[in-house]
């Protein structure tokens, strides 16, 4: 299942008749046109925004 709805999941969801518990969290995600290392990098630490990159193919994730 992919969410595309953000906040308004559950209300979505409601209009479908399904119910679905989903936990909300602030966040985002960026993905590059570029492969900005080799390795997955981690700041280690709690997570917070712009702690981690994740190289897969020929882009980065970041998140």
């Amino acid at each position: 299942m992919i969410n595309a709805t953000g906040a308004w999941a559950n209300q979505i969801l409601g209009l479908a008749g399904l119910k679905i518990g989903i936990a909300l969290s602030k966040g985002s995600m960026l993905i590059t046109n570029t492969r900005l290392s080799e390795r997955v990098l981690n700041r280690c630490r709690p997570p917070a925004s712009g702690d981690i990159i994740v190289p897969n193919d020929t882009v980065s994730i970041l998140g």
